[in-house]
């Protein structure tokens, strides 16, 4: 389902991004053009397109654990940055398709590869920086992954050599993390006779060929799919509002005094730069869950394991098929935009800012 459609979205995000890379770059010169899009194999272009969809909805899900705990006011023992990845981390793994793990995959992958970029580029660690280290960030993904199937996810974390006596421990980080989520939220879940919590979902023009990830990402229903996850699921005392923005630089945050979580389209353009200069070419990852993954989780979801347990909502189990739908609406809705396709030359070396 997914094969198809992932190609339409890969010419659009060549579409997009082919053209800023001649202001955002120096010329690389023509011996280091790498991984132009209409040269790629088949299988790298889906890759990168998994890739940049995966961190997009990872990002989200991580502000909107960040719009929960505001909202909600609820206590956070610990980073606030650390308990925002840990809620993202385990909606996905409570979907329990191969769709939202694929997409926890890539997260981590994507920590892996920013830890990359930085050490080539000689950044130094921003130990005083809210977040965690990028690649403390990915292994915590997936240790919590493995905590919570250590059979399942073993490939995975011999795979980014998380060591075995860790991956031991990881279960203890799951319930920790599993426990403390259901704590605070159970309280706020919506109940069968209760209306779903108004969200407002806005995309912005983009600038210039921004805008063509404005009208992807709008075709797909990216901000729609955060909004459904939440509105359906708990009580929000308070309206809130999902918008994708041009901002200037890669970034995502939630803004407490406007009630509004915000992802800019310079983060997709960003991911696929990343993704073009710092992945080792020829080596995909999106088959590497493939195996047996829609058995992940179907008898903890059925009972005390997803994060909305308790809660005697058959909505909260039928609205986490909204990643199946995203995936539908990449195949029915955006083919008209995916037209033409444009060469993207990858720049190594090139600096990102910080992101949320």
């Amino acid at each position: 389902m997914f094969t198809k459609t992932i190609m339409a979205l890969a010419l659009t995000i060549g579409t997009a991004s082919g053209t800023m890379a001649a202001t955002k770059h120096a010329p690389s010169g023509h011996d280091k053009v790498e991984a132009r899009v209409m040269n790629i194999s088949e299988p790298a272009q889906q890759d990168m397109v998994e890739f940049v969809v995966g961190n997009m909805l990872f990002v989200g899900f991580h502000e909107m654990g960040h719009a929960l705990a505001g909202q909600l006011r609820l206590p956070i023992i610990g980073r606030a940055e650390d308990a925002a990845d840990s809620f993202a981390t385990l909606a996905l793994l409570n979907e329990g398709s191969e769709f939202s793990v694929n997409v926890l995959v890539q997260a981590a992958r994507g920590m892996f590869l920013m830890d990359r970029r930085d050490r080539k580029n000689g950044d130094a660690p921003d130990f005083y920086d809210a977040h965690s280290l990028d690649q403390q960030r990915a292994f915590q993904i997936v240790c919590l992954m493995v905590g919570s199937d250590a059979k399942q996810f073993k490939e995975l974390a011999d795979w980014v050599h998380l060591p075995e006596s860790r991956q031991r421990s990881c279960r203890d980080d799951y319930d920790s993390a599993q426990t403390a989520w259901q704590s605070v939220l159970k309280p706020h879940l919506r109940s069968a006779n209760q209306p779903n919590s108004a969200i407002e979902v806005a995309y912005e023009a983009g600038r210039g060929k921004l805008d063509n990830y404005a009208r992807s990402f709008r075709s797909i229903g990216l901000l729609e799919t955060f909004a459904a996850y939440v509105s359906s699921r708990y009580v929000l005392p308070r309206p809130i509002a999902l918008v994708m923005t041009s901002c200037g630089r890669p970034n995502a945050w939630w803004d407490p005094p406007t009630l509004k979580e915000a992802i800019c389209y310079e983060l997709a353009d960003d991911f696929v730069d990343l993704y073009q200069g710092y992945t080792s070419q020829g080596k995909t990852v999106n088959k590497l869950m493939s195996k047996n993954v829609s058995r992940i989780h179907l008898a903890q979801n059925a009972s005390t394991g997803s994060l909305e347990a308790g809660s005697g909502l058959p909505e909260a189990r039928a609205t986490g098929d909204q990643l199946e739908k995203l995936a539908l609406n990449l195949e029915g809705e955006t083919a008209a935009f995916f037209t033409q396709t444009a060469d993207r030359q990858a720049a190594p070396g090139a600096k990102s800012s910080k992101r949320r």
